[in-house]
């Protein structure tokens, strides 16, 4: 049986360097030279959210199996390409806002990647507070996706944070979204317990942290240009 202390999950990765956390420590490695020769064609490179065992110098040796892995289809000056963005995910939190990120087709597109992926998902709605008549938006909504769970929550009252915390605790939940989504707002909060947001310099395509209610949430870079993993491409 595997010593628990000899296990790390990666937070985050960027440009083949790893942040790995565990009960005891955490500490940034890269991957071990026989990682690179024999585990990496199948497995990959590292992910955000992987379980990974490390030699004795360290340095990431195994990718321990995963469980369930998000990926998208990206679009970029290279091309069409798929993305794996996490692994060990239980569910999804697609977030949008009722400002100007809030359009039905691209929200399907979103909801389509998760169903794809085939992870459960909800529809977290933010800056409740900014329209006169929210529900309006909410039943618009369930009127669509009859199917997937739709929280309406806010930063300035309150409303539906708690529901959050209850569906995260001990699970593991990537967030994606549109720019302007209010998604990095809602992840602070969780975090921090802070509706200030703090930009940082430098975006990662995907970073874990630990909550201390036994949930652990996975950020991604917001997105702009992407495609479902079938092909169709949106912006």
């Amino acid at each position: 049986m595997k010593e628990v202390s000899k296990i790390y999950r990666v937070v985050s990765t960027s440009s083949e360097r790893y942040v790995i956390s565990n009960i005891l420590t955490t500490m940034e490695t890269t991957t071990s030279s026989k990682f690179e020769s024999v585990y990496q064609k199948y497995s990959g490179r590292p992910l955000a959210g992987d379980f990974v065992m490390l030699d004795e110098n360290n340095k990431i040796s195994i990718i321990l199996k995963r469980k369930t892995e998000f990926c998208a289809e990206s679009i970029d000056k290279r091309g069409r390409r798929i993305d794996l963005l996490a692994s060990n995910v239980d569910q999804v939190f697609v977030v949008i806002s009722v400002n100007r990120s809030f359009e039905l087709s691209k929200l399907s597109r979103l909801v389509k990647i998760c169903r794809l992926n085939k992870l459960n998902h909800a529809i977290l709605v933010t800056k409740i507070d900014t329209v006169l008549y929210p529900n309006e938006y909410i039943d618009y909504l369930k009127s669509h996706f009859t199917d997937v769970n739709i929280i309406a929550t806010s930063l300035e009252t309150g409303e539906g944070l708690d529901k959050i915390a209850g569906l995260i605790k001990n699970r593991t939940t990537i967030f994606i979204g549109p720019q302007d989504g209010g998604k990095s707002s809602i992840i602070q909060y969780l975090v921090n317990g802070s509706k200030n947001f703090e930009k940082k310099n430098k975006k990662l395509p995907a970073e874990l942290y630990f909550l201390d209610y036994g949930a652990a949430i996975i950020d991604t870079e917001s997105i702009r240009t992407l495609g479902d993993v079938t092909g169709e491409v949106y912006e």
